[in-house]
């Protein structure tokens, strides 16, 4: 195999990563959420009230 075709295959190949990664950038893959809101419980408020079944 010719030294020009493995370079342009290693080329293109990091080509092809290169756009891959700049896709995932932009479409915010990359992006970290604070450690606050990860781990931050979240409550909720229990409301009594008449179910549609008791209503019968």
């Amino acid at each position: 195999v010719p030294w020009w075709v493995i370079l342009l295959a290693v080329l293109a190949g990091v080509l092809v990563l290169a756009l891959l990664v700049f896709i995932l950038w932009k479409c915010g893959f990359f992006k970290r959420s604070s450690r606050k809101s990860r781990y931050a419980a979240n409550y909720y408020r229990a409301r009594l009230g008449l179910q549609p079944s008791a209503a019968d």
